[in-house]
């Protein structure tokens, strides 16, 4: 943030759930938290900067919509508006979003709305509109009577040139996939 602070988006899931966003000072002091969206069926927010004053929040979806919710500031963050649900699936699934430059970010995320058998990893250059990259697990549907088979909750980062993605197996384990960087000019 400007003048070194920082914005940690959160979200509540008692009752109803919301996303919000609590903001630090420069020295790590509590300056305040918002609502990221007016809707009680997005949470657990992965916000990103376009650009210094143009930040996107994805969202899950716990509605029957089961699209991922979005939502822009264009003040850095000090204020949201909700914008309507991205044309991408979401089976009440967290997502993970990154951006790496301007005119470029990649998201995680489970593209169904019915299972998290598959982790996918798409590119955008508007945050709004994303592609297929590479599907980064999928796994079998369980047989019936078997527990859910999913890959899900997804986290990225940049580091070494690469990035890195982290997530869940069978909720059970942890399992990470480091993709070098692509040429540049090219998608990652």
């Amino acid at each position: 943030l400007e003048g070194g602070g920082m914005l940690l988006p959160l979200y509540f899931e008692l009752g109803i759930k919301y996303p919000v966003a609590a903001r630090f000072g420069p020295q790590g002091e509590f300056v305040g938290m918002q609502r990221l969206s007016a809707h009680d069926v997005w949470l657990q927010p992965s916000v990103f900067m376009r650009s210094p004053t143009e930040w996107l929040a994805l969202m899950r979806d716990h509605s029957g919509q089961r699209k991922v919710g979005a939502a822009r500031s264009t003040d850095a963050g000090q204020t949201w508006r909700d914008l309507p649900p991205l044309a991408l699936d979401n089976p009440d699934a967290s997502v993970a979003a990154l951006g790496l430059n301007p005119g470029v970010a990649v998201l995680a995320h489970n593209p169904s709305t019915t299972g998290r058998e598959v982790l996918r990893l798409s590119y955008s250059a508007d945050g709004l509109q994303w592609s297929p990259v590479a599907d980064l697990a999928s796994v079998p549907p369980a047989p019936p009577g078997q527990p859910t088979a999913e890959s899900s909750y997804p986290a990225l980062a940049w580091a070494d040139g690469s990035l890195w993605v982290s997530y869940t197996e069978q909720r059970s384990r942890i399992a990470w996939v480091r993709l070098a960087a692509a040429p540049a000019g090219a998608k990652p």
